[in-house]
């Protein structure tokens, strides 16, 4: 989802709302999620199915996804040959409740050394010796995070909320500036 920009949506904001502004990181977009997905069946689930036995047919998964690719157990890495998506969601995948999407920014270095963002690196260092350390070689700066239940309403956290949640959990949240 891209954010609409300020000038052209100045008509929009009215006395009362709660606006929040925050600071650009230049990098990446990364989704993660635990969101429902159908479970791979074995051949006794299926004929149980066929006997009229209730069986749990979806399972929670985790899901990483750049701004517009769901990343798959397949997938090449993408734009960077690698799959940073994949190493952020790994990095968060703790963090993360059944139904809950954390959106963020990836800044500093792949795991190979290239930019991320060519002349932001955020005070991240190239990897070497094969590590690859969040908050060392690059960075994840979360700036939306949803909740969506098993009937699929969706919850949105507010700023605060994001802010807070974060904070908690020993995370960074992107930097408010108002």
């Amino acid at each position: 989802m891209d954010t609409n920009q300020l000038y052209k949506n100045l008509h929009k904001i009215n006395p009362y709302d709660l606006i929040s502004i925050s600071y650009k990181i230049h990098g990446t977009s990364g989704i993660s999620s635990k969101i429902l997905t159908n479970k791979e069946l074995k051949w006794y689930d299926k004929l149980l199915i066929k006997l009229g036995v209730s069986v749990e047919t979806t399972k929670y998964s985790l899901i990483s996804a750049s701004r517009t690719v769901i990343k798959s157990e397949t997938s090449d890495g993408g734009f960077y040959g690698e799959d940073i998506w994949k190493i952020a969601s790994n990095y968060l995948k703790d963090h993360i409740t059944n139904g809950m999407t954390l959106y963020y920014e990836i800044c500093g270095f792949t795991p190979s050394g290239k930019h991320i963002q060519k002349g932001y690196d955020y005070g991240c260092i190239k990897p070497t010796n094969n590590q690859y350390i969040e908050g060392y070689n690059y960075k994840i700066y979360i700036y939306r995070i949803t909740l969506t239940n098993v009937d699929g309403k969706v919850f949105e956290f507010s700023s605060k909320q994001v802010q807070d949640w974060c904070y908690s959990k020993g995370l960074k949240a992107v930097p408010e500036l108002y």
